[in-house]
């Protein structure tokens, strides 16, 4: 429970209202993914420089070589990654895949299959503050980033 609290404190005032005007599932589960790549910026980082570069060249496969590459090129840097040993990398690993996997982003266990996520206009208009980071983060395209920012100018 104080995991899921960790989280919602991640999400603006705003955001919060519009979780509890949710009423599809679905939607509710990329806000709280949302939430958690705000608490967690191995999971942001990895959200939109891996599973979002992946679905852009359309490799819908998750590897744990995947994983291992992304936290070597974030350990370069932010050296506390680079203190962690084997043990606690794997731990970060699984619990990252399976949050993933909890929110509808993931499907099925090795191999593991992204499954493309598409937050509904309410979502992304909810999204509060600069939104460019966090669109990327719910896996959307250059092109659906740029009309929706047209749209709504921050």
């Amino acid at each position: 429970m104080d995991e899921v609290r960790f989280r919602l404190q991640h999400l603006r005032p705003v955001e919060i209202e519009l979780m509890v005007e949710l009423e599809n599932m679905e939607e509710i589960r990329l806000l709280v993914h949302l939430a958690a790549c705000r608490a967690y910026p191995l999971l942001l980082s990895f959200s939109r420089q891996v599973l979002r570069e992946k679905l852009m060249v359309f490799d819908e496969e998750v590897q744990d070589a995947d994983f291992h590459n992304h936290w070597e090129e974030q350990a370069v840097l932010h050296d506390s990654l680079y203190r962690l040993g084997e043990t606690s990398r794997s731990q970060i690993r699984r619990a990252v895949y399976r949050f993933l996997a909890e929110v509808g982003v993931l499907i099925g266990a090795p191999p593991r299959t992204l499954n493309p996520v598409h937050p509904p206009n309410s979502l992304v208009q909810g999204i509060d503050g600069s939104p460019q980071p966090w669109l990327e983060a719910l896996l959307l395209d250059e092109a659906t980033i740029e009309m929706f920012l047209q749209e709504n100018p921050v």
